[in-house]
């Protein structure tokens, strides 16, 4: 290449380094048209995390179990260069459950471990909780938590364990 060529090459990505053209690192924040304005994805509460998905600011949304006489806790999602790059359900200080629990395949008629088995169905102990087998589209697993319903009956209350709680690394 000659002399002339290289040096224009070097003008042009120096410029482009020292004098970006609007365009934000990771992508350009997503228009107003384009349904995504404020928190819109983070009030979509069929997805466990909107992380990864397109935002214009941070958010915050209910997240955790549904406990009969508590709040739910609250998710606070991180948006950043138009994109939520974070959201945490921090435990709630009211959640008694320990911090490790064993699956649910004991508990499922079938020995799956699966939610739909467990959910809404009699349990043994309040806060007894257990960490399913269902599958995950993230890497926070599924689990099941042994609550009281207003009318004094147990039941388990299944969802995402929002990190909570973990299986049972035990060897015994």
């Amino acid at each position: 290449m000659p002399f002339r060529h290289s040096v224009s090459a070097g003008v042009l990505l120096a410029l482009s380094v020292v004098a970006p053209s609007g365009c934000m690192t990771g992508g350009a924040a997503p228009s107003e048209e384009s349904g995504l304005y404020g928190d819109a994805q983070c009030t979509d509460t069929s997805a466990d995390s909107p992380t990864d998905m397109a935002c214009h600011a941070d958010c915050t949304r209910p997240c955790g179990f549904t406990v009969p006489g508590f709040d739910r806790a609250l998710k606070y999602c991180v948006c950043q260069a138009g994109i939520f790059i974070e959201c945490r359900c921090p435990r709630p200080d009211w959640y008694e459950g320990a911090l490790e629990a064993p699956y649910c395949d004991s508990l499922t008629s079938d020995g799956s471990g699966r939610t739909m088995f467990l959910d809404k169905r009699p349990c043994q102990a309040e806060w007894d909780q257990c960490v399913a087998r269902d599958p995950v589209s993230g890497y926070t697993p599924k689990g099941c938590v042994c609550t009281v319903e207003p009318d004094g009956k147990l039941v388990w209350e299944c969802g995402s364990t929002e990190k909570w709680f973990y299986p049972d690394q035990s060897t015994e």
